[in-house]
């Protein structure tokens, strides 16, 4: 029997079949994302070979104010001469089971396809998060005199390691960017309600591969203080910068039009398109599975006293999650007594239930900056 760590060429190999990226991408994103923790896989038990693999990668996501543990499947992909027989399914399945052993609350995707979602329907998966953008064309003008924009420019070494993601990550650590950037980055992204969380190493990542493919760190300053950061990607053939992520904490909108501006006066590009925070609108992005119920019932209780009810649910593959819960109070029980007639609920009915606040109906769940490319 092969060692669980001999398979990760294979799944690299894989990775390069199954989507459009390249072998520098997926190196870089093996060297740094992929473990002997996050790498899973069915093998063929005859010849050892590989069939289906994928990374379950962990992440922190602000649930209510407090932080819950996510695992984020990246990567899922099965050897052509193994599909259509359930060995996705069956991996998907065995995940899902472990994550719950292992204490993950939710699991969570971002399909390659449109067909992917339906797919991913089977083994309880939501459509959770949206993808909404507003769109500036290069006629657009904006100035605000006291607000300072700044593009971060970081130069990689060029007799080391030419214009590689490797080397953007050393000259950031260099310039320290974790002291200033990545904290109030983090900040930001604390205020989202539902949102998917990145350490300093994930924003390392993030940026390397940004700034190799040509995209943009803009930031924007008031009175010497940094008011905005805008991470922008450079697509359609290099006629479009599109903004994944902009952080601005006060929700003002002059700097993000400021950031705008300076894209269009500073460029060749057509347009500008802004990634809209905290919305239910727009195209279908990524999926989440709930893992363990009983944590995010305690959570959601906790948060939503006024709250009063009962309810059967069935999950077809973790067989903790059944039962009948009863939430009032603030609190949450399992087997109660029926304050209301009770309403049977399949596990995923519940993703869009749970995540989402009555008090504030604008609060999207939020996932962004994941790589996917």
């Amino acid at each position: 029997m092969r060692k669980k760590s001999e398979y990760e060429q294979e799944a690299k190999t894989l990775w390069k079949t199954c989507f459009d990226d390249s072998q520098d991408f997926i190196d870089f994103y093996f060297d740094h994302k992929s473990n002997i923790d996050s790498l899973r896989f069915l093998a063929n038990l005859k010849s050892n070979k590989l069939e289906s693999s994928m990374l379950l990668i962990p992440y922190s996501m602000t649930y209510f104010g407090e932080n819950i543990k996510t695992k984020y499947v990246s990567g899922a992909g099965t050897e052509p001469d193994y599909r259509k027989k359930g060995c996705m399914d069956l991996l998907l399945r065995k995940c899902i089971k472990e994550m719950y052993i292992n204490g993950t609350d939710l699991c969570t995707l971002i399909p390659a396809n449109r067909k992917l979602f339906d797919y991913y329907q089977k083994t309880n998966f939501a459509t959770l998060f949206k993808k909404e953008y507003v769109e500036y064309d290069n006629k657009f003008g904006f100035k605000a005199y006291d607000i300072k924009i700044k593009e971060i420019e970081l130069a990689c070494p060029k007799e080391d390691m030419p214009n590689t993601r490797e080397g953007v990550v050393r000259e950031q650590r260099k310039a320290k960017l974790k002291d200033w950037l990545f904290p109030f980055m983090k900040k930001g992204m604390k205020q989202c309600q539902f949102g998917i969380q990145h350490t300093n190493s994930d924003y390392e990542e993030i940026i390397a591969d940004l700034l190799v493919d040509n995209g943009k760190v803009i930031t924007a300053f008031k009175n010497g203080e940094l008011k905005s950061v805008a991470l922008a990607y450079c697509c359609n053939d290099n006629t479009c910068y599109s903004i994944e992520e902009i952080i601005n904490p006060s929700c003002t909108m002059d700097y993000e039009l400021c950031i705008v501006n300076y894209l269009i006066q500073n460029s060749h590009i057509k347009t500008v398109r802004v990634r809209q925070h905290n919305t239910n609108k727009g195209e279908d992005y990524g999926m989440g599975r709930i893992i363990n119920l009983t944590h995010l019932l305690k959570i959601y209780a906790r948060h939503n006293p006024e709250m009063e009810l009962s309810m059967n649910v069935y999950d077809p593959i973790i067989d903790e999650n059944c039962g009948q819960y009863y939430i009032s109070k603030g609190k949450m029980t399992k087997k109660g007594i029926p304050c209301k007639p009770i309403k049977e609920v399949d596990i995923t009915q519940l993703v869009n239930i749970l995540i989402h606040d009555e008090k504030k109906p604008k609060e999207a769940a939020y996932m962004s900056l994941m790589m996917e490319n």
